[in-house]
């Protein structure tokens, strides 16, 4: 009986040793196998995520606005002290070119006119809500 128990004790050893030599080659295959899924799992996962399209601007410091509207999303406060806004008035005062030509004839001219027709519109209107 005490043979046996060594025998197959000894086996037992003997079959642990050979399974786990049997499924050695098996194991370190299964891990590459897991590790290239994880891999191509992270290439397709990147490759689906958005990338930086967002709207690239160049400008220079000193030259005209080169694109259309550039609208911020929120509202921002621009704190100017008095005398800088004084100054921009008074620069823009002091460029400023009107595109019309003012002739003082033509206010003269149809003054009186737009006076009566104004009349004339009060009056018709005070008619209108007397009825």
């Amino acid at each position: 009986m005490d043979r046996f128990l060594v025998f197959s004790r000894s086996k037992l050893k003997l079959n642990d040793m050979t399974i786990l030599e049997k499924y050695k080659h098996k194991n370190w295959r299964n891990i590459a196998i897991r590790l290239a899924l994880i891999a191509i799992t992270v290439v397709i996962i990147v490759f689906f995520m958005p990338r930086n399209k967002g709207v690239q601007l160049r400008y220079d410091i000193g030259k005209p606005w080169m694109y259309g509207s550039f609208i911020a999303k929120f509202d921002f406060p621009v704190y100017k002290s008095d005398e800088a806004v004084k100054a921009e008035q008074d620069s823009v005062l002091k460029y400023f070119q009107p595109y019309y030509n003012y002739d003082s004839s033509v206010e003269r001219k149809y003054s009186s006119s737009f006076i009566m027709i104004l009349v004339l519109a009060l009056k018709a209107h005070h008619r209108v809500r007397c009825m």
